[in-house]
């Protein structure tokens, strides 16, 4: 939702941001006087305000209509939607965002499913095998070894497959040079440093308000509904209103 209202003000690239936010360029083209960095940032303020205003207001009471089976539900919702997220990157495919199968927007994700099974003929085999690989540790890891080594420790330290994960693929990427040899996708450069420090523009909070009111409810719901969960398991309560503002002062 935050890169669509990016898209909408039609704002620069995010590394253009980067390379010459901080050292004063303008846009060369002339047409743009802000960044998706800059759009983004008072995205993040608005939301927040938002947040906070409701969560003082206490409209967090209207939390009630997420019972456990709507919390189960959208829970699995964005868990799928998550999953969809991660399939080009899966099988290293890309799936053009300018096909429209569905017209109907409850089924766009349908869209994405159909171009991904398009597209299924050009997978990257070598991006396909270690993505398995992964997804194989993990579960084997976080299914059988961690609970043994949780148990034999008497620890709840998670085992840190995931970033061991990282680290070993990338050394791997690195060492056989999979990017040149089978056009394995890569990071690529990383910038260095940071962008210096700067207020956000409130120039653009007019043009981001419906985007920003938008997030501040979805972004409630989910944080919400991921409380409950722990909530339930944990067997504490836990105050709506005050999720929201927590949510807003972040």
């Amino acid at each position: 939702m935050s890169s669509n209202a990016a898209q909408k003000l039609n704002a620069l690239p995010i590394d253009y941001a980067h390379k010459n936010i901080s050292n004063g360029t303008s846009d060369p083209t002339g047409d743009v006087d802000y960044t998706t960095l800059e759009v983004l940032t008072s995205l993040c303020m608005l939301t927040g305000i938002f947040q906070f205003a409701m969560g003082f207001i206490q409209l967090g009471s209207l939390s009630v209509i997420l019972s456990d089976t709507l919390v189960s539900a959208f829970s699995t919702g964005c868990a799928i939607q998550v999953a969809t997220s991660q399939l080009n990157s899966l099988f290293d495919i890309h799936v053009p965002k300018n096909k429209v199968y569905v017209k109907w927007l409850p089924f766009k994700m349908v869209n994405d499913w159909i171009g991904i099974a398009e597209q299924l003929v050009h997978t990257n085999l070598v991006t396909l095998g270690l993505s398995a690989f992964g997804i194989a540790l993990l579960v084997f890891v976080k299914e059988y070894i961690e609970p043994k080594l949780k148990a034999k420790f008497k620890t709840n330290i998670p085992f840190p497959i995931d970033i061991m994960l990282v680290i070993g693929f990338t050394i791997f990427s690195w060492l056989m040079n999979l990017h040149t040899k089978y056009q394995v996708g890569i990071m690529g450069n990383i910038p260095k440093g940071l962008p210096a420090p700067k207020l956000p523009r409130l120039d653009l909070l007019s043009s981001i308000i419906m985007d920003s009111l938008v997030i501040a409810i979805v972004a409630f719901a989910v944080s919400l509904s991921l409380a409950k969960i722990f909530a339930k398991k944990h067997k504490y309560k836990i105050d709506a209103n005050q999720e929201l503002i927590a949510l807003g002062s972040r």
